[in-house]
């Protein structure tokens, strides 16, 4: 069976339509600033030329309404300099519980244990490890950070 051009135009429209849909309701949902914006990274109240991590990052997943439906998880106090030094060595280290270090902290995590390895290993630098590991999640949630 031969496909005229008339099919190919019906095919290009098919697949056109749920695009367009949900482009539109992405502007529309922009212009009307529809939801919150939760940054992955927030200044630190007491230390200005700091950040760290978001503790409550996970409300950026449930709805305002779905408080209950939350699972108590947060990432653990990592602070970075808003500028990078010139002799900076900045890494992230993103996963689950284990990643995180759980159930034993920052001391047993990838993130704590790198941090001391490089930093032994990189005497001169100013080394940061950031950890943005956090339990109960997918790798959807990590390709979001």
């Amino acid at each position: 069976m031969k496909k005229t051009a008339h099919t190919w135009a019906m095919y290009g429209i098919a697949l056109a339509i749920p695009v367009i849909f949900f482009l539109l309701f992405e502007l529309i949902l922009r212009v009307v600033d529809y939801g919150q914006e939760y940054p992955l990274f927030i200044d630190n109240p007491s230390h200005p030329e700091y950040q760290l991590p978001r503790p409550d990052i996970i409300k950026r997943y449930f709805a305002q309404n779905q408080q209950a439906a939350q699972p108590t998880v947060s990432m653990e106090a990592n602070f970075l300099l808003n500028t990078k030094p010139d002799n900076g060595f900045r890494l992230f280290v993103q996963g689950g519980s284990t990643a995180a270090g759980y159930p034993y902290g920052l001391g047993a995590s990838l993130a704590g244990m790198l941090d001391s390895r490089v930093r032994a290993s990189k005497p001169g630098h100013y080394v940061e490890v950031v950890n943005t590991a956090m339990s109960a999640v997918n790798s959807y949630t990590l390709l979001d950070f």
